[in-house]
């Protein structure tokens, strides 16, 4: 079974993400910073179309993954503010100066969004030793990481998808991403194995995701 999630920066991508058959949306805003934290109006107008998990970002700015002290309490009240509104869990990461997991502002966002799940976001190809900090992210116990393997894409990074996935089995989902598309998904696939995947299934450059595309790489995960 391999489950594909959809990265939608608006509610028409969201619309589009669940009539393709995406089995999770991660939903944020703003293509061009990598996304954000969405608005409330947006997460609520989602929820209440689509009947597909809804993961929503939690990431107040643009640009690194260090965050000051303003920044996390920002974040923690995104957490509370958003918890009981139907969402299916969270995504967000926060990391040290010296590129490693920050234990203990990971940790505090944890326990705010228990019991619903957690992924740590694509900071982890930012981090300076991937084995160390996939370790950091289960004793920490994100159910879920989004990762390129450290590479710029998916398909570049899948030889080192697949040696995290040694590490991951049976304690972590890996959710391969990273520019991945139809066309590339099955040679991603072949090389690391991995049964999840994230796409924003957008192929012309814009904001807006496209219903074939979602479909084709639907289908492309199954074959």
């Amino acid at each position: 079974m391999h489950l594909i999630e959809i990265a939608c920066f608006n509610e028409q991508s969201a619309m589009t993400a669940w009539l393709g058959g995406a089995g999770r949306i991660e939903l944020c805003r703003d293509k061009h910073t990598d996304g954000l934290t969405p608005t409330a109006h947006t997460l609520q107008y989602v929820l209440n179309h689509v009947n597909i998990p809804v993961n929503v970002m939690i990431r107040p700015r643009a640009g690194n993954f260090v965050y000051t002290e303003e920044e996390f309490e920002e974040m923690k009240n995104e957490i509370l503010g958003f918890k009981n509104s139907g969402v299916a869990g969270f995504v967000f990461g926060c990391l040290n100066q010296d590129h490693t997991v920050n234990l203990t502002q990971n940790k505090a966002l944890l326990a705010l969004a228990h019991p619903l799940p957690c992924t740590f976001h694509k900071a982890f190809d930012a981090c300076a030793d991937l084995n160390k900090s996939l370790e950091d992210l289960i004793l920490l116990g994100f159910e879920t990481v989004l990762t390129s393997g450290g590479a710029p894409t998916a398909l570049e990074g899948a030889e080192r998808l697949l040696q995290l996935k040694a590490i991951a089995t049976g304690k972590i989902h890996l959710l391969g991403g990273g520019s991945v598309r139809s066309h590339n998904l099955q040679a991603i696939k072949a090389i690391c194995g991995l049964n999840q995947y994230h796409s924003s299934g957008i192929i012309d450059g814009g904001e807006l995701a496209d219903l074939d595309e979602i479909q084709a790489i639907i289908n492309a995960a199954l074959e």
